[in-house]
């Protein structure tokens, strides 16, 4: 599987191990092997998070990326 995936410039160990095991039930259940067909991977629910002190996690679409889909925003805070 290599070491990593680079995906919008992370490098992203847990999606390639999701990638794969998509890839192998997709052959499986192609073969008749599996009982399901494996759901795609949803690449707009994939975490960020920057190592640092306060540590940073992301996930979802962005302030833009919302508003631009026509997504009603609210917004909260805590300090």
């Amino acid at each position: 599987m290599g070491s990593a995936i680079v995906y919008r410039g992370r490098r992203l160990h847990m999606l390639l191990s999701m990638e794969a095991i998509i890839c192998v039930e997709a052959i499986a259940f192609a073969e008749k092997k599996f009982d399901h067909q494996p759901v795609p991977l949803d690449y707009g629910n994939v975490p960020g998070c920057t190592y640092c002190f306060p540590e940073i996690a992301s996930v979802g679409l962005t302030e833009k990326q919302a508003k631009d889909a026509g997504y009603e925003l609210k917004w909260a805070s805590s300090p």
